[in-house]
């Protein structure tokens, strides 16, 4: 059966501290746009939510709700996140990275076949 994930707000994030599993995070952060801030301060995260959606998808905006968003970083992460050590950070970025430029390239691919597509 496939799981049903539920669409969260901020305020179901902050009301409902630490309550809400990777699975759903990931989820939410597709999906709509929470505030990082939030997430990071009332919701347990993984150093893999935290690299690729709070600090990446902070810096280039993919997520996020406002501008202070954008300025999230390491030293926020760690601080709220007591589980997550510098070293599971270095990893994740490390994983992310690596992760989004395989995207990159897949699109590009997809890019370039769509072109032949249309041109022959």
């Amino acid at each position: 059966m496939k799981r049903k994930f539920l669409d969260l707000s901020d305020n179901d994030l902050k009301n409902n501290p630490y309550k809400y599993d990777e699975d759903q995070l990931i989820y939410t952060l597709q999906k709509s746009i929470p505030s990082l801030r939030i997430i990071n301060k009332y919701q347990k995260i993984s150093a893999y939510i935290a690299a690729k959606y709070v600090i990446f998808g902070g810096i280039n905006e993919d997520n996020g709700d406002c501008v202070e968003d954008t300025y999230l970083d390491s030293y926020d992460i760690i601080n709220h996140q007591s589980h997550i050590t510098i070293e599971d950070l270095q990893n994740a970025f490390a994983f992310v990275y690596a992760e989004n430029e395989r995207e990159i390239i897949e699109r590009e691919q997809m890019f370039k076949n769509d072109i032949l597509y249309l041109y022959n």
